[in-house]
């Protein structure tokens, strides 16, 4: 971890992981959030990653998946990166639609934990709700009913918030993770103040 703090902290490694492929930029935000790594290091990324031309690289070159694990990345990091996250904010029905359960969670939980609740963008993700509840895994379920909990759209949601409710309670209780069980809670305490 330290040699990967000091390559970080270098703006040449930076430019360099940049030009690469998409999928080195993901795996890169992916590994240092993962790691835990500090926010300062992760500062030259995120100002590398809002400019204009990295932010269209990541979005027309960029699978959902790789999207996803990037703006999961900035959210984990409290980053700002308006341009990035307007940007997918922007095209979020497009990524949103091709992505798999995980990358529609992801971008929900994301995009909820960084403060940004457009209607537009939990619009796509409820239209994707059944195809999350029949592929996903418990952890996508949740990420959607805690990010459609914090955006205050579960009312407004309600056939498809019975519907994930209604199929994690099909499943089996002991594959949920604590961490489901907390964002499960917070979603319920929202649920009894709407």
């Amino acid at each position: 971890p330290e040699i990967l703090a000091r390559m970080v902290d270098r703006k040449d490694i930076v430019e360099m992981i940049v030009k690469g492929k998409t999928q080195d930029i993901s795996n890169t935000v992916w590994a240092l959030a993962t790691m835990g790594f500090k926010v300062h290091l992760f500062a030259n990324l995120a100002r590398t990653y809002d400019r204009r031309e990295v932010v269209d690289k990541i979005l027309y070159e960029g699978s959902p998946q790789e999207i996803s694990n990037i703006v999961w990345g900035v959210a984990q990091f409290r980053s700002e990166c308006p341009g990035l996250v307007n940007g997918i904010k922007g095209d979020a029905e497009r990524i949103i639609k091709n992505g798999n359960s995980q990358a529609v969670s992801n971008i929900a939980y994301a995009l909820a934990d960084l403060g940004y609740f457009e209607k537009r963008v939990f619009d796509a993700v409820v239209g994707q709700v059944e195809r999350v509840a029949r592929e996903g895994n418990q952890q996508h379920l949740c990420n959607i009913l805690w990010s459609l909990a914090v955006s205050g759209r579960l009312k407004e949601n309600e056939r498809a918030v019975e519907g994930l409710w209604e199929e994690m309670h099909r499943r089996d209780e002991n594959m949920f993770e604590e961490k489901s069980w907390q964002q499960l809670k917070i979603a319920s305490l929202f649920a009894g103040s709407e």
